[in-house]
């Protein structure tokens, strides 16, 4: 048989080996690339959409922030792409440059203070200027707006703000004037000058300010309302050089004045309703240099006026509603030198009208919602010379309509959503010579669309958010050659599920609560062959359960507290196949508990603080077969105590701080057989201790102040530590407790960088840090802390609180944002190979895996690749080693995986139990939680 026979015949067999693989349900795992595990919650929303706008134009292109990021478009689907995965907020185009200020991405609660811009690629979408994470005090960028190339906007750190300016030619970004405590409001561009409202401080009110840019140049134009009055200036507009505003003064109430930039120049217009009472102007538009608006007087209501600026030329346009009734002139729009707005009229009810600056040349376009009805015409947009808006049929509802002027040119553009639903077309906005909006329809959501003012022309530009489903799994626990973790579907709510080797696949264990509501699992421990957790039910509250992976051996293991309520198990811990944990019964309080999973084994081991008082037993720890923990006793305090399991063996280690004062032992580490653990003390700060379980033994190493202590790995006998900003490290010896490196871990909750972001690797530290480099990954050494690769270069960051770092044998992984693809798989060996493994969600989105679990040849892990929504992946360990170049993994290799310090947990989760005052209370239910 010659070889093309063979190469048929070897391609006939492959292939009817695969049908019948697929044919019998067992399909063999991808071995080559992460792959998706499976799509547990395969369900659609088809009415979600991706909610994007304001559309902007700029450079030639439309930009716009939607579900995911920062988007650029040309009104068709293949030129509708994602640039960059990031919080999108005040899009402003600077001179063919969009820039915009951001947070950190979409699915990140919090933000921060950075401005970006960019040139419509990806790589062309870079940070400006970056102020730092988002906290309390850190707030953001706002009001972004351009004077000619450079843009202006202000920076509110703890309610205190600062005006800044940024070149878009030469890229220069600094402050223009600090403000204090009176932010820069309507901040309005007239020529090279910016306009804005500020308090003027001490004692003045909210006046007219200018700036040209620099911080001798930033000053108020006038107290138009002397002493401790506001004039409170509104609807800044520029005419022609000129700034127009609606300004109260107590002589002249709320009327039009106008601005050169001089006090002199600052004058009242007209004095429209004579007297103290107001005309209250609004909707200032500005139609060739002449400025329209609407203002109101007590023989004619709220109607059109127009201004060139003097008493003279300051006149009613037309009363459309006669008499002291109002038409309520609004959404004026200015298409080629004719006002297009709507208004009201009785008869013909809020239409579409139009004016050219005569009562004889002010008239009715067309009565859309015929009779008295309301069409109600709004968001007034011009494009070329046409005007598009949205207005209400009966037959049709909300829909895009475009209108030339007259009668017979107004029309609908399209009926979107058929029939008399709405589509309600917002964020209208001419770009590139289309009008681009959103509109909102039940098969896709709201989301991106262009028109070019014809049916056939007004298309959907990309369905960007499909509404996939995610099942979020989450506490991803291997019980020997299984995964369990918990997810949520529609028809289950979040259960436990499991992946098992040689098994049916990924199956819901049980459906605890049966049907949509959820038992949601909790605190997953593995325990030999079993799996314990804690889980909520109707009947039983929320109680200790086991699971051996099956429907029947998953079951309740004791109704401690009985009946609803509940015992709230928390703080599950492995000694030697004995489980122990924390759990509230009515004559106990929060008590030590041990299970060996039958409910008769299922235990209180002790009444620490005998009755209904609690003990609170937290930071369990097993060093070695005896379980560590601190516990308060009326007598002591909280101080540490450990456990045979018995409740004679069960006893206080050394009461650090005599008395009932306490020590509040937190942060308990197992080093290489030995306690660490730390004290706060109220005058002196943290203190580091360690223990071999006496009285004795149990010795201070060294006091080392602070406000912040995390421990985080254990490298060759040596605990590596975070003590506020700084990074340490201590052999249990007050000598060996050294500084590493100052300033360059983060201290806040909620923290964007370095959260969970700790690994061992080959007897260094692999950790993120942040620098002038932004939020990147470091290595120490124990003498020195430096950086390792500078993944995203430049300033911006690279990783997340959502990129923890997990060592699988001897590398480590991780997710990591490189600029480019967006938050995506990562793995390094602890030097300079660092590389992208996989890019999940193609291009700039963000799959932001986390959650690697390695089981057997596999590493598991959640991520959300734009079509499934976040579900369960996994990648082959023998493909991370290649994707650095490294040799495949051995049997005995695979079991090397890093030991878990266990739940790290910050300060106050220790100190929950100490004596608060009025004021720490709140601050301390705030802080409540586990660290993931």
């Amino acid at each position: 048989m010659n070889a093309k026979a063979w190469t048929i015949v070897v391609a006939l067999s492959c292939s009817l080996l695969t049908t019948a693989s697929v044919a019998s349900g067992k399909q063999r795992e991808p071995t080559g690339h992460a792959f998706l595990v499976k799509d547990i919650d395969g369900t659609f929303d088809t009415d979600a959409g991706s909610s994007p706008g304001p559309f902007v134009e700029a450079g030639g292109a439309v930009f716009f922030g939607a579900t995911y990021g920062l988007w650029r478009t040309d009104g068709t689907p293949a030129g509708t792409v994602l640039l960059k995965s990031i919080g999108v907020s005040s899009l402003t185009n600077v001179n063919g440059t969009v820039f915009f200020a951001s947070g950190s991405h979409p699915s990140i609660a919090y933000g921060g203070a950075r401005l970006w811009k960019s040139d419509g690629t990806a790589a062309g979408t870079v940070l400006v200027q970056d102020k730092g994470p988002a906290s309390v005090q850190n707030k953001g960028f706002f009001s972004l707006t351009a004077v000619e190339d450079t843009l202006f906007f202000v920076h509110n750190v703890d309610s205190t703000f600062t005006l800044m300016k940024s070149n878009a030619t030469t890229g220069v970004t600094g402050s223009v004037a600090y403000s204090g405590v009176y932010r820069p409001n309507f901040l309005t561009a007239v020529g090279r000058t910016l306009f804005f409202t500020r308090l003027i401080g001490g004692g003045g009110g909210n006046e007219l300010w200018k700036s040209d840019g620099s911080e001798a140049g930033t000053v108020l134009v006038k107290d138009i309302n002397p002493g401790d009055g506001s004039s409170n200036p509104s609807s800044l507009t520029s005419v022609d050089g000129t700034l127009f505003m609606s300004v109260f003064h107590p002589d002249h109430g709320t009327e039009l004045w106008k601005s050169d930039g001089t006090p002199a120049g600052t004058v009242l217009v007209k004095d429209i309703n004579p007297g103290a009472a107001s005309s209250g102007p609004s909707n200032l538009t500005n139609v060739n240099g002449m400025l329209y608006f609407t203002a109101f007087r007590s023989d004619t209501g709220y109607e059109l006026w127009k201004s060139d600026g003097t008493d003279g030329g300051t006149v009613l346009v037309m009363d459309i509603e006669p008499g002291a009734g109002s038409s309520t002139p609004g959404n004026l729009a200015n298409v080629d030198g004719t006002l297009l707005f709507s208004t009201s009229q009785t008869g013909t009810g809020r239409e579409l009208w139009k004016s050219d600056g005569t009562a004889a040349g002010t008239v009715l376009v067309k009565d859309i919602l015929t009779g008295s009805g309301d069409s109600s015409p709004a968001s007034l947009t011009a494009v070329d010379g046409t005007l598009f808006f949205t207005a209400l049929r009966w037959d049709t509802g909300i829909e895009l309509w475009k209108s030339d002027g007259t009668d017979g040119g107004t029309v609908l553009v399209k009926d979107l959503n058929v029939g008399t639903g709405d589509s309600s077309p917002q964020n209208l906005a001419s770009g590139i010579g289309r009008l681009f909006f959103s509109a909102s329809l039940p098969g896709t959501g709201r989301e991106p669309w262009k028109s070019d003012g014809t049916e056939s022309g007004t298309l959907l530009a990309r369905d960007i958010y499909r509404g996939a489903g995610s099942s979020a799994p989450g506490s991803l626990v291997s019980v020997g050659n299984r995964l369990f973790s918990t997810a949520s579907t529609p028809s289950n709510g979040r259960e436990l599920w499991m992946r098992g080797r040689n098994a049916k696949g990924t199956e819901l264990v049980k459906d605890i609560v049966a049907g949509a509501g959820s038992s949601s699992p909790d605190w997953l421990t593995s325990v030999g062959s079993a799996l314990f957790f804690s889980a909520s039910h109707p009947d039983h509250g929320t109680e200790l359960w086991k699971s051996d992976g099956t429907r029947a051996g998953t079951a309740l293991v004791k109704d401690i507290e009985i009946g609803a309520a509940s015992s709230g198990p928390s703080n599950l811990t492995n000694v030697n196949g004995m489980l122990y944990f924390t759990a509230f019964r009515s004559d106990t309080g929060y008590e030590l508990w041990k299970s060996d999973g039958t409910e008769t084994g299922t235990v209180v081991v002790k009444d620490i603080n005998p009755g209904a008082g609690s003990a609170g037993p937290t930071q369990l720890l097993n060093i070695d077969g005896t379980l560590y923990f601190g516990a308060f006793s009326p007598d002591t305090g909280i101080e540490l105590w450990k456990s045979d399991g018995t409740a004679d063996g069960t006893a206080l280690v050394k009461d650090i701080n005599p008395g009932a004062a306490s020590s509040g032992p937190l942060a308990l580490a197992n080093v290489d057989g030995a306690l660490f653990f730390w004290i706060y003390a109220a005058n002196t700060g943290y203190e580091l201790w360690r223990s071999d379980g006496t009285e004795a033994g149990s010795l201070l190493v060294k006091g080392l102040g602070g406000n912040w202590v995390v421990p985080l790995a254990v490298v060759d006998g040596n605990l590596f530590f975070q003590l506020g900003s700084a990074l340490w490290r201590s052999d249990g010896s007050e000598g060996g407790t050294t500084l590493i490196r100052d300033g360059i871990l983060t201290t806040s909750y909620g923290r964007e960088c370095g959260d969970g972001g700790f690994a061992s690797v080959q007897g260094t530290l692999v950790f993120a840090a942040r620098d002038g480099n932004g939020c990147e990954l470091w290595t120490s050494d124990g003498v020195t802390a430096d950086l390792l690769t500078d993944i995203n270069p430049g300033p911006a960051n690279s990783m997340w609180s959502t990129s923890p770092l997990r060592r699988v044998n001897d590398l480590v992984v991780f997710s990591a944002d490189d600029g480019v693809h967006g938050l995506e798989l990562w793995a390094t060996d602890g030097t300079s190979t660092t590389r992208l493994v996989q890019d999940i969600a193609e291009g700039a989105g963000w799959a932001a895996p986390r959650f690697f679990t390695p089981v057997g040849p596999l590493v598991y892990f959640t991520a959300d690749d734009h079509i499934s929504g976040m579900e369960l992946w996994a990648i082959p360990r023998s493909t991370l080693r290649r994707s650095l170049h490294m040799g495949e993994t051995t049997p005995d290799f695979i079991a090397e995986d890093e030991p878990r310090l266990g739940r790290r947990a910050r300060v106050d989760e220790f100190r929950a139990f100490l004596p608060l005052s009025e004021d720490d209370a709140r601050a301390a239910s705030d802080s409540e939680g586990r660290m993931p």
